[in-house]
């Protein structure tokens, strides 16, 4: 197989049109160029390590739309720019501190949602608790009953109102974290660029 070949067979995770755009580039750079596949890979390197670098380009932002499940997932962005890390002709000091940053900030935005997730599953519970414990206190104490019983329903109205504030906050965290891994990925993968002038 040639290295446009190659290439076109990696370079699956992008849109169609992208993809044709990328092998039309790189092709007519080969053609013109008269590189050999030997030399094409000295001047971009492995298929692989270019298409990664291509698929981490596209989905830090240098593509003017991303697929929709695409987009929705922070975690799948991160994989990509991971990828292209390894990809990348980069220091290993810097290739290990760009991972622990990535690394850190998906268990940093796992823990912020579970946070804010455990405080609505917190007040639901103890919404629940309050209010049956209210209903069997009643017997004894009407006061005490009524008190624990309205306790437990403004509990629930808390996390009536809680539920939609957590979807945004969780949607705001997201944002925040898809922008520092991009960040991370342009500081180390895109400083090189990808492209080649001609």
């Amino acid at each position: 197989m040639s290295y446009i070949q190659d290439l076109a067979s990696y370079l699956t995770n992008l849109p169609q049109e992208d993809r044709e755009d990328a092998l039309f580039y790189y092709e007519q750079y080969i053609y013109e160029g008269k590189l050999t596949d030997g030399q094409a890979v000295s001047e971009f390197g492995t298929p692989k390590q270019l298409a990664r670098r291509l698929v981490a380009d596209y989905y830090m932002g240098d593509a003017p739309q991303l697929p929709e499940e695409k987009a929705q997932s922070p975690f799948t962005l991160a994989r990509v720019v991971i990828l292209a890390l390894f990809a990348s002709p980069i220091l290993i000091p810097v290739m290990i501190a760009a991972l622990a940053v990535i690394f850190s900030l998906m268990i940093a935005f796992a823990s912020l949602v579970l946070a804010v997730f455990g405080v609505i599953l917190g007040f639901l519970v103890a919404a629940i608790v309050s209010v049956i414990g209210g209903v069997i206190i009643i017997s004894q104490s009407i006061l005490g009953g009524l008190f624990y019983v309205t306790f437990g329903l403004a509990l629930f109205g808390l996390v009536i109102l809680g539920w939609p504030l957590a979807f945004l906050m969780v949607r705001w965290l997201k944002t925040i974290f898809m922008w520092l891994i991009k960040w991370v990925g342009k500081q180390t993968v895109g400083k090189k660029g990808v492209r080649h002038e001609s």
